[in-house]
């Protein structure tokens, strides 16, 4: 079985509400899969404010922002809101996407896909659950989601040369894989083939969980690389 990227009705692992009854909060970070500059924009229910998750700065390609917990009240619960804007005009890329999030739970929030597309490349948003928990200290945790539309067909995922996920459609992920400290080198290819389309070497931390983004080099860029967040 292959975990789907949240999307605003979702199931699984992530999707459980909470019974605070006083606040649900969630630590979560973002990565911009999309365009040279991005803001991605938390729609603060409880002060009806937008909030910069990036407030110094927009995101460049490529780039994560810190760790930060997010609060809601009863009233609004676990669902949580958000959109993505170009940090040059301002103009919306990705319109308000909502997500039910567990409580007290951490997350990385990722838009992907091409922006100015109205097809299934089309630039969204999208969520994965970071589970730390029962990680061997002498292992690391890892999920890869196929976030690269330059292929938008399936593709299998290698491990040291052993295949841990085949199939894997695009805008989806792997299961958690949990590998050993030692292991890693990674090879990504089409479906059914052989030949590479990205091999790169994990530096993982002990313990810890990683989120693996298989996406463009660069946004004018039709190569695959390989995109970390872990969690810390």
């Amino acid at each position: 079985m292959k975990a789907s990227i949240l999307a605003l009705i979702t199931t699984g692992l992530i999707l459980t509400g909470c019974d605070n009854d006083e606040t649900y909060n969630i630590d979560i970070t973002a990565i911009n899969l999309v365009n040279n500059e991005l803001n991605v924009v938390w729609f603060d229910k409880n002060n009806d404010q937008e909030i910069l998750l990036s407030p110094d700065s927009s995101l460049e390609y490529g780039q994560v922002t810190n760790e930060q917990t997010l609060y809601q009240d009863e009233n609004h619960g676990s669902a949580y809101s958000f959109k993505a804007t170009d940090g040059n005009s301002l103009e919306n890329i990705i319109e308000k996407t909502n997500f039910a999030f567990t409580h007290d739970e951490n997350y990385v929030l990722f838009a992907y896909g091409k922006e100015n597309n109205t097809s299934e490349q089309k630039a969204a948003l999208g969520a994965v659950f970071l589970d730390n928990e029962g990680i061997a200290q002498n292992q690391y945790r890892v999920i890869l989601l196929h976030t690269f539309p330059s292929e938008m067909g399936m593709l299998d995922i290698y491990i040291e040369n052993k295949l841990v996920a085949e199939d894997i459609s695009y805008s989806k992920g792997t299961n958690h894989i949990n590998s050993n400290i030692d292991n890693v080198h990674l090879k990504v290819t089409k479906a059914d083939s052989i030949e590479p389309i990205l091999e790169y070497t994990i530096e993982p931390t002990s313990g810890k969980f990683h989120a693996i983004f298989i996406a463009p080099k660069a946004t004018d860029d039709n190569n695959a690389a390989a995109f970390i967040v872990i969690d810390k």
